[in-house]
């Protein structure tokens, strides 16, 4: 939500649809006990969970975004188990009349005071190595054909 909410506050009315890809390790999946984050079942794997509408978060990721723009917003969200520790790296696909130029504009000066959130060049893809056992979080935006997201 901390790279959408402000594109959706001043670009909501052109963004048609987000759909977000998002890898999570073993402890994303909370504490109690699961089969799927078992070391011996989340190690040398790489699986979907909570395809759908099901995931857990979802209606409040909607819900915000929703508010943020002044009209009903309803995300594609595929959340994947990945074999580490921890850790979340999203994709997140913008479609719409907005650059990755516009998105990335906004994004920097929204957060341009924010110690923990660093806003990278297209060129400076974020890893989930880049942020580990840290209160960062690295986004950047780069754009499809004719600099769209």
């Amino acid at each position: 939500m901390l790279p959408l909410i402000p594109l959706f506050k001043k670009f909501g009315d052109r963004i048609s649809t987000v759909i977000a890809d998002s890898k999570s390790g073993v402890s994303g999946a909370g504490r109690s006990l699961k089969l799927s984050s078992l070391f011996v079942e989340a190690h040398d794997n790489f699986s979907a969970y909570s395809i759908g509408r099901s995931h857990r978060h979802l209606a409040e990721i909607d819900q915000e975004l929703s508010a943020a723009c002044g009209r009903n917003v309803e995300i594609t969200f595929s959340p994947h188990l990945v074999p580490m520790n921890r850790g979340i790296l999203s994709t997140i696909y913008i479609l719409g009349g907005v650059t990755a130029a516009e998105c990335l504009d906004c994004v920097r000066q929204k957060y341009a005071h924010e110690p923990f959130i660093r806003v990278r060049m297209p060129e400076d893809l974020p890893s989930v190595r880049g942020v580990a056992y840290t209160n960062f979080c690295d986004m950047t935006f780069t754009g499809g054909k004719n600099g769209q997201p």
